[in-house]
């Protein structure tokens, strides 16, 4: 389904996989990218949630973050599909780090996740559902508040009009939530 979905980010080579026992199977790569969120999830923090809620999976981010917000400590904000119209928000937060939770392709199965950081992620600028595209993006937050900024990047199998994640989105999100919970 490449090229139908907003996103068109490649990450670096991963051996990751989700199963639907809500655990993973390759718990490699899944590992390396908590272990790595342990590490960046540092000082202040803004979650930020991006993506249709009315495009099935495309809402992963707005939905998790909505879930985690109250339960943990940092800031959540739910961007919807212009994150750009929240930089002055998260500027206001003077975050340390940013964590930008979205549906996107990274060429694996539905579900699978990865973290990236800007200079990881090679765009072909082809289709978007975000007005602004997921690289300059981070690009104006690192430059507006000298915050680090990750894209934390679920692949989706479903990204047709609808308000329902599909099972392997939703486990991933469960997944997430309770890690981020622990994490944070």
């Amino acid at each position: 389904m490449p090229g139908a979905a907003g996103k068109q980010l490649l990450p670096l080579k991963t051996d990751k996989k989700i199963n639907y026992n809500n655990t993973p199977v390759s718990g490699n790569h899944q590992e390396k990218v908590l272990l790595r969120l342990k590490e960046i999830l540092k000082g202040r923090i803004v979650l930020l949630g991006v993506g249709n809620i009315l495009r099935c999976d495309d809402g992963l981010g707005p939905i998790l973050v909505k879930r985690l917000e109250g339960e943990v400590s940092p800031k959540c904000i739910d961007a919807g599909t212009t994150p750009e119209n929240q930089i002055g928000s998260i500027i206001r937060e003077n975050p340390d780090t940013v964590l930008i939770i979205d549906a996107a392709h990274i060429t694996g199965q539905p579900g699978d996740f990865d973290l990236l950081a800007r200079d990881e992620i090679l765009e072909t600028g082809l289709f978007s559902t975000h007005s602004l595209s997921p690289k300059l993006f981070m690009q104006q937050l690192e430059t507006g508040c000298d915050a680090d900024v990750y894209l934390l990047a679920v692949q989706p199998e479903n990204i047709s009009f609808g308000q329902k994640l599909s099972d392997p989105v939703s486990i991933t999100l469960d997944f997430l939530k309770n890690r981020l919970k622990s994490i944070l």
